[in-house]
């Protein structure tokens, strides 16, 4: 088992072409804790995940990974805390002409170097395979492994990603709107899966979500954002129909109706 990743963010704005995104933010997730992200589109959701992910660097405050600071940490130390966080995208962003074997294979690519990388991409060690394998058949599609992408549902494609992730042995498991673009069954059978694989492995997982049902259903933590900042921070049986009312309240406009 893995020990999750402690993430701490204290007075973090992010600014992004000029324009403000987040603000304010002063957030601590701790090892293993499962997390779920709520709010309307444009509430900072996805820029809050890229930051934790290092994709971004904050415009203000500071942002600690393990206890590490990735705008002073060294290049050696960065790519060891990128390892450390793996993360599945509303899109999976799979590599189209790659099989569904060498699409999980890239989740390693981070801890390995480009000839390594190369090598296991398009000749895998027995180990390798026996690897892929099981984090596929863990995700419930282990008799893919061969299948080319393009032929692959858009279900199967994201529980691809997810097995790519897994791969990667992360410490924590970031999750960008992870069922965007799926039936409500199999949405609720893909983040069950995704909170029973952080329990199961020890990870920390923070993801955004839309469906307020399957926060509720699914996560012992919501945090909500509204216009780039924090609207609560609450255990999910604290949270009551008013909050989420101002949550996604729309803003009043000239004329006062």
């Amino acid at each position: 088992m893995n020990l999750g990743t402690r993430f701490e963010l204290a007075g973090v704005g992010l600014e992004l072409g000029g324009n403000p995104v987040l603000e304010g933010l002063d957030l601590v997730v701790e090892p293993g804790e499962c997390v779920a992200l709520v709010g309307p589109s444009g509430a900072g959701k996805t820029s809050l995940l890229q930051i934790l992910s290092t994709g971004h660097a904050p415009t203000r405050g500071r942002v600690t990974i393990d206890g590490i600071d990735p705008a002073t940490a060294s290049a050696e130390v960065l790519r060891e805390l990128r390892s450390n966080v793996g993360s599945v995208h509303q899109h999976h962003a799979l590599v189209p002409e790659l099989r569904a074997l060498q699409n999980v294979l890239v989740g390693r690519f981070g801890r390995q170097g480009t000839l390594a990388g190369l090598r296991s991409l398009y000749l895998p060690r027995r180990r390798e395979l026996r690897e892929v394998h099981a984090v596929l058949d863990r995700v419930g599609i282990g008799e893919l492994l061969y299948r080319p992408t393009t032929q692959l549902s858009g279900g199967e494609r994201q529980r691809v990603a997810i097995a790519r992730a897994l791969y990667q042995a992360p410490r924590a498991l970031l999750a960008d709107e992870p069922v965007a673009s799926v039936d409500p069954a199999r949405a609720r059978d893909t983040i069950a899966l995704l909170v029973e694989l952080a329990r199961e492995r020890g990870m920390t997982l923070l993801v955004s979500l839309h469906d307020l049902r399957l926060a509720l259903d699914h996560f012992p933590r919501l945090i909500g954002l509204r216009n780039g900042r924090v609207e609560f921070d609450l255990a999910t049986d604290e949270v009551g129909p008013s909050r989420f009312d101002d949550l996604y309240r729309l803003p009043r406009t000239a004329g006062g109706t």
